[in-house]
């Protein structure tokens, strides 16, 4: 009788393809293993732990008590014995034998077992590629491999990842992970220590709620910042429970880079109140008396729920610049008494001004007067509904130096 299980790995059959011979060589110690390296046959024995990321093996032998974890690469026969570990997470393999007290994880895709038939070795794995549907198979030796191999189920879990627009120059601290299993499974069984992002990242923080049956998890922007591209990208968050059963789940979020300004580094500065980021940049931090400075004014909704914002005045956003604590320009300096308000959802963003990003700033004051050389700070912020500046206030310095020689005063 044949079994359906679903499993998670990418391997595919590659029966007869054998890599170029080599002597048999016996490894010690912690030995990794990467694309390019060929072997005929590797044995291990006594401790050795393992890691192959690729590469070329023909036979790999395990004893005693050695660990290996195999990622991608290709080999043509696995075989275990004594008390040793297998974890298969990827890669291509032709044929498998577990003997002893040996243990072989396979994580799979797609699988049908059937341990009753099958080929001239009595017994076949047989399933599909990950990604594309291309058929593989396990030839199993013996009767005896039956009890040694482990084909972990996958469980295909419920995720929703918020903010759902990451913006990779946000000093925001955290992305929040919500986590629903199937209702046959309890989300107080997983693991804790076993839940990553990507494979890589590790949660900070992680809470279950065995009422409402979902867990939300932390991770830190930072980290996540250092593996994203911008553009559409879909996140996959696993783990284990406890009876050694593996989840998986994926959600899609937009990766945005709004830390550059007409493709230079920018001079920024921002702070975060109640899950909202208020930030401002210009695109330098040093200018030449005369030069126009660039500026713009962010508010990103970092939390989890929607924000809305209401101004009595219109426009409800402003920049002026100050030198030592002295208005000497605002960017606005007339007011329509019209009540304005914007919703911002989870991770969703609004700039200022919205029809003529960046502003500038010409380097005179409210007067029309140019402005001397030293430093000045570049203020923005909106109003709140009562008309009057709160929170939302965010400035940056910047430096005025005198024009370099040669070129035309301005009058």
């Amino acid at each position: 009788m044949k079994t359906k299980i679903c499993i998670i790995i990418i391997l595919t059959i590659l029966i007869g393809v054998c890599p170029s011979q080599a002597d048999t060589v016996w490894l010690s110690g912690h030995h990794e293993i990467v694309d390019g390296d060929i072997y005929g046959e590797i044995r291990i024995y006594n401790d050795v732990t393992m890691d192959i990321f690729g590469g070329d093996i023909d036979m790999l032998e395990t004893y005693d008590t050695t660990v290996t974890d195999w990622f991608d690469g290709q080999m043509h026969t696995l075989w275990t014995d004594d008390d040793s570990v297998v974890s298969i997470y990827g890669g291509t393999l032709s044929r498998l034998k577990s003997a002893g007290n040996s243990v072989v994880y396979i994580y799979a895709y797609d699988v049908t077992y059937d341990p009753t038939g099958g080929g001239d070795d009595n017994g076949w794995i047989e399933g599909k590629y990950y990604s594309d549907d291309t058929e593989f198979a396990f030839s199993l030796f013996s009767q005896e491999t039956y009890s040694h191999i482990n084909i972990i189920p996958v469980i295909y879990a419920e995720i929703e990842i918020k903010p759902n627009t990451l913006n990779l120059s946000s000093k925001g601290k955290w992305l929040t992970c919500h986590i629903w299993l199937p209702e046959d499974y309890n989300v107080a069984d997983v693991n804790s220590e076993s839940v990553r992002l990507q494979d890589e990242v590790q949660p900070d923080w992680i809470w279950f709620n065995e009422q409402q049956q979902v867990a939300m998890a932390r991770f830190s922007r930072s980290e996540i910042a250092e593996i994203l591209e911008p553009g559409d990208v879909e996140l996959t968050v696993t783990g284990f429970l406890d009876d050694g059963s593996y989840f998986i789940g994926t959600d899609t979020i937009r990766v945005i880079d709004k830390g550059r300004l007409r493709g230079g580094l920018v001079n920024s500065n921002s702070i975060v109140v109640d899950d909202v980021e208020y930030y401002i940049q210009t695109d330098k931090a040093v200018y030449n008396l005369g030069e126009n400075v660039q500026m713009l004014y962010r508010v990103t909704n970092l939390g989890d729920e929607d924000v809305t914002f209401s101004s009595l005045p219109l426009p409800e956003w402003n920049f002026w610049v100050e030198k030592h604590g002295e208005n000497i320009w605002r960017a606005v300096n007339v007011w329509w008494a019209v009540i304005t308000e914007f919703t911002l959802s989870p991770g969703e963003s609004k700039e200022f001004p919205a029809l003529s990003f960046p502003y500038v700033w010409n380097m005179r004051d409210d007067e029309n007067n140019l402005v001397n050389v030293g430093k000045y700070n570049v203020i923005g912020g909106l109003y709140a509904g009562s008309g009057l500046w709160d929170f939302t206030r965010i400035s940056v310095g910047i430096k005025i130096v005198p024009e370099p020689k040669g070129r035309v005063k301005h009058n």
